[in-house]
């Protein structure tokens, strides 16, 4: 008898009872089907990958449990992750798409059989890496051609499978072949293919490669004839306007096509570059490069390279921009001086610094000092009224420039009184008497040909007599018109100005002095003759009566 305790799926069998005599031997076939769950699926393969998704299949279990197979259950899991999630519980083929997976994420798969007793054993998979073989290339284009070379080059697949593109394969067929044979194999997107023929005309394209495979092949648009070609020059520009701080180095490198190969010349602002241990030019047939070491704002600047060879000349500007700390205002101006304030302006600096003036930065001190007091830091335009100060002091001013690397050298204003802007006048002009008569005269007079800056307010008058060398103030206050009425006959008069600053002085404005039209004398005499003429006039009237 034989017994076998705790059976499970792998006891189900065709057990074989042999028995042994002298005579012979005779054996017996006993089928035992142990009833449990099933045991794992067979041949669980990977029938295909795509960019999201993955194609399984698989055979039924050698052990069914005893029981029909129902179903299976379909699980995956990424490869970061530790536990399995059901993907389909009720899968009645042998096969199943797992769809929606993350492009180029690696997963674990496993598929496990139900009958009635159960859940059976699992069969799983290798790690599969969820991609597919890239897009064909881009564009293919032709980059050089010589009499035995060929240089193509050619754009990225637009997909590339989920897979990192290993290699580029480069085949050519001859015309009138049939047969495409590889020329290259190689990594970057460009491939120099030799050894042809001069005059022969190929045809060629490229196929991209991954993990998973080969692309479909990109034919090259036109079939290529192998010669020599001449060509003027092409300046490809990868940028326009470079910058750079202050102290680092500056490369500027000008990649460029030319056949035959060209003569390279760089000016700096309409000047040949002159080469120095700091800046040098470096050229190679396909570009030319300046190398511009410790930067500094002498190195601001229109640069243009110039490509000549016997096609033609291609010329480029690159504008260069170094960021520093900028140069300082220029041309300060005393645009108004009062006895409390004085206004100034100026122009921006001439090299900003290659980036925005923030603001101006305005000092002032008296000139009997050395300390230098900050009137305002944050002046953003080129103007400022500076107020405060005290009347018939003298100033300096200095003034930097400041943006977000720094802050200028200053420049300095010349010496500057705040006072009024004004002047004494001039002395009146013109000074004449218009009337005279026994009593007395009417005096008139011109405006001072300058009033000083401010307004004439009035007139002082003083006169003389020809006898003394004193001068008499003749009015208490100001006279504000330019007339006045004398009484008495003087020798001689003087008139001065006044306006808000003061009066004209008669060493700076000669007095004009106005002789009388009779003396005292004279009057005198007229005064007996006319006494005379009434007497004798007398004297004949009473002889006629």
């Amino acid at each position: 008898m034989l017994v076998i305790e705790n059976v499970d799926r792998f006891d189900t069998g065709k057990y074989v009872l042999t028995l042994e005599n002298l005579s012979g031997s005779k054996s017996a076939f006993i089928n035992v089907r142990v009833l449990d769950s099933p045991s794992a699926p067979t041949n669980l393969g990977v029938k295909d990958v795509k960019r999201n998704s993955v194609s399984l299949s698989w055979e039924p279990p050698l052990i069914d449990g005893g029981a029909k197979i129902s179903h299976y259950i379909v699980e995956k899991r990424e490869q970061k992750r530790m536990a399995f999630t059901s993907v389909c519980t009720n899968c009645v083929r042998n096969s199943y798409i797992i769809s929606d997976l993350q492009e180029g994420g690696r997963y674990y798969f496993r598929v496990l059989a139900v009958n009635e007793l159960g859940v059976g054993l699992p069969a799983s998979t290798d790690q599969v890496k969820v991609s597919e073989p890239p897009l064909p290339p881009g564009k293919i284009v032709v980059v050089d051609i010589t009499r035995h070379t060929v240089t193509l080059s050619w754009e990225k697949p637009d997909h590339d499978g989920g897979s990192k593109i290993t290699n580029y394969i480069v085949e050519m067929q001859p015309k009138g072949d049939d047969k495409w044979t590889m020329c290259n194999e190689v990594k970057a997107l460009e491939a120099t293919i030799d050894g042809l023929t001069t005059g022969e005309e190929y045809s060629f394209r490229v196929t991209a490669v991954n993990d998973k495979g080969r692309s479909d092949a990109k034919p090259l648009a036109t079939p290529v004839v192998v010669r020599d070609i001449t060509m003027e020059p092409i300046i490809n520009l990868l940028f326009t306007t470079y910058s750079v701080k202050a102290g680092d180095d500056l490369k500027i490198d000008v990649p460029f096509k030319s056949r035959p190969e060209p003569e390279v010349c760089w000016k700096k602002d309409g000047q040949v570059l002159k080469q120095t241990t700091r800046v040098n030019v470096l050229n190679s047939k396909t570009s030319s490069k300046i190398v511009i070491k410790d930067a500094t704002k002498e190195d601001v600047g229109k640069y243009v390279i110039t490509l000549t060879n016997s096609v033609g000349t291609k010329s480029a500007e690159i504008s260069v921009i170094i960021l520093d700390k900028p140069g300082p205002p220029s041309n300060i101006k005393v645009d108004e001086v009062s006895a409390d304030f004085i206004f100034l302006s100026w122009d921006p600096p001439t090299y900003d610094g290659g980036c925005q003036i923030n603001n101006y930065v305005v000092e002032k001190r008296d000139t009997t000092t050395t300390t230098w007091q900050i009137v305002s830091a944050t002046v953003a335009r080129t103007s400022i009224k500076v107020s405060r100060l005290t009347q018939g002091t003298e100033y300096q001013f200095r003034i930097a420039a400041e943006n977000r690397y720094g802050k200028s050298p200053a420049i300095d204003s010349a010496p500057v009184v705040a006072q009024y802007p004004f002047e004494p006048p001039g002395p009146p002009t013109q000074l004449h008497v218009a009337h005279a008569t026994k009593t007395g005269m009417l005096v008139v007079w011109g405006r001072p040909g300058s009033d000083g800056g401010s307004p004439v307010i009035g007139y002082h008058i003083e006169s003389k007599d020809q006898s003394s060398i004193l001068w008499t103030k003749v009015n208490r206050g100001l006279v504000a018109e330019n007339q006045f009425k004398m009484t008495g006959m003087e020798e001689g008069l003087l008139i001065r100005a006044e306006n808000r600053y003061g009066i004209s002085e008669h060493i700076d404005s000669p007095a004009v002095a106005v002789s009388l039209p009779y003396s005292k004398k004279f009057l005198l005499f007229l005064l007996l003759l006319y006494i005379n003429i009434i007497i004798f006039l007398l004297i004949l009237y009473t002889f006629t009566m």
